[in-house]
């Protein structure tokens, strides 16, 4: 992938629904973006980072301090 990608992440509650507080990206471990409100989406702009694989992980906080396990897709990016 090159240029700006759009990533977007759907949050799925089963049993109590507290709330999602927030939705955290990451690229590579390091951290990325934190989006408050839905729809959680990020501009990938992948010229900042050099070509090669990166994996793209996303996580949720909930209302009651539960963070979910990361989700993740492993990209290839190619300026």
């Amino acid at each position: 992938m090159s240029g700006t990608v759009a990533v977007s992440a759907t949050v799925t509650i089963s049993g109590t629904n507290p709330g999602v507080q927030k939705v955290v990206f990451r690229l590579g471990g390091d951290y990325l973006l934190t989006e408050y409100g839905s729809p959680y989406t990020l501009s990938l702009r992948t010229e900042r980072w050099s070509d090669g694989q990166r994996t793209l992980e996303v996580e949720s906080v909930m209302r009651d301090g539960f963070t979910s396990s990361r989700a993740s897709a492993d990209l290839s990016f190619s300026n």
